[in-house]
């Protein structure tokens, strides 16, 4: 006979089982017990990062109103929290190449954002910067309504990447 090598043993399909003697069955696998399921109810709601209310009308004591502007002054705004990763400082930087445009945060007080002041008035464009504070958020959408454009120049961290903050959605409600 001859000897078999290990690779002609492992490629070799293998053997068939022998039938119990007898005609005998074979013996039934172990039975498992049934696992009682019961689904768990949970009661979910779904909660967005977006403002409840719709557009509605523009409110008289809005932005523009509140700013003294004229419909006919190009109006871009920021609103929310303010820090050097919100990416803020160059809506300042960028006011002396558009000599129209005016820009209104809408932010709590705080250095930063004097700062952001101080850089504007550096630049000779401080009566184009106006910083007004928050305001209650169920008229957030019809203050800034006013606007021409809302502006999000974040810069690029994960969090940033992967959601969207309430201002745009804020923006989008406000139509800008």
């Amino acid at each position: 006979m001859k000897a078999e090598t290990e690779a002609e043993r492992a490629a070799a399909p293998p053997p068939a089982e022998k039938p119990p003697a007898g005609g005998e069955k074979p013996p039934a696998p172990p039975k498992i017990p049934a696992l009682e399921y019961e689904p768990h109810r949970v009661d979910v709601d779904i909660v967005r990062n977006a403002p409840t209310v719709g557009q509605g009308d523009p409110d008289e004591s809005g932005l523009r109103a509140t700013l003294g502007l004229s419909d006919d002054v190009p109006l871009a705004i920021y609103i929310g929290a303010m820090a050097p990763l919100r990416g803020v400082a160059i809506m300042i930087e960028t006011l002396p190449r558009l000599p129209a445009l005016h820009v209104a945060f809408v932010a709590r007080p705080s250095a930063y954002v004097d700062g952001l002041v101080a850089r504007a008035d550096e630049l000779g464009v401080g009566h184009r910067l106006h910083v007004t504070p928050y305001v209650p958020v169920d008229r957030i959408v019809a203050f800034i309504s006013s606007a021409d454009v809302g502006v999000f120049p974040v810069h690029h961290v994960v969090n940033h990447d992967v959601d969207l903050p309430t201002k745009f959605y804020e923006y989008l409600q406000a139509r800008l």
